[in-house]
């Protein structure tokens, strides 16, 4: 019976690939996708109603794969302990907008979502490195790493994780928080150190990065 249950639930993921195909009428393009994420054309079409109801069709039936065996609840999963690792390697280089979410409820590719963004190419590589290290160190986990901080959105896989580090301009533009919508969020309230107060108006900005009109810094 498992054997059959992962079987409907992989049949159901391709499933949805093909429908994704069909919803936007074109293959799916954007860079550095890694984990099936709508492009924002797709996304677009919810300015219809049809539109509207397909995507909402779409996102909705990923709630229904993996109804046929048990997967644990965000706090029971094994992979938590290397979320919190790679969130807390992310904050110490001062990414901004971390969130994580559990979608082991939604897809049979991955358990987590953790995306957050910086804002200069330096930044984006500190953040990268620095998660990379941090995991390798801790879990003796190894990335496969796509995109650049050149590109905008760099992604790292760990199969049971997807990081997405992006800037805020790719990340409004993507709206992964959206498609991902019906994962739980983790709190991250005890992990993420407050930021420091930004400076007033009439003090010296030392450092302000001109990359803040980013289109992607591409």
């Amino acid at each position: 019976e498992m054997c059959k249950g992962y079987l409907r639930a992989f049949a159901a993921y391709f499933a949805l690939v093909q429908s994704s195909f069909s919803l936007c009428g074109s293959p799916l393009k954007p860079k550095s996708l890694g984990r099936l994420v709508l492009p924002k054309t797709c996304l677009n079409m919810n300015q219809s109603r049809r539109g509207e109801a397909q995507v909402e069709h779409f996102t909705s039936s990923m709630g229904q794969i993996q109804e046929d065996y048990d997967v644990p609840s965000p706090m029971e999963d094994p992979s938590l302990q290397e979320v919190y690792t790679i969130v807390k390697a992310a904050d110490e280089r001062k990414a901004q907008g971390i969130t994580a979410l559990h979608v082991a409820r939604r897809t049979v590719v991955t358990s987590f979502m953790v995306i957050l963004e910086g804002t200069s190419r330096p930044q984006n590589q500190a953040i990268t490195a620095n998660i990379i290290e941090k995991m390798e160190e801790t879990h003796g986990r190894i990335v496969r790493q796509q995109g650049t901080p050149d590109s905008g959105w760099i992604l790292l896989d760990y199969g049971d994780i997807i990081v997405h580090i992006m800037t805020p301009k790719s990340r409004s533009y993507y709206d992964l928080e959206t498609f991902w919508k019906a994962g739980e969020k983790i709190d991250l309230s005890k992990l993420i150190l407050p930021n420091a107060p930004m400076p007033s108006n009439d003090a010296p900005q030392v450092g302000k990065s001109k990359e803040a009109v980013d289109p992607f810094w591409t």
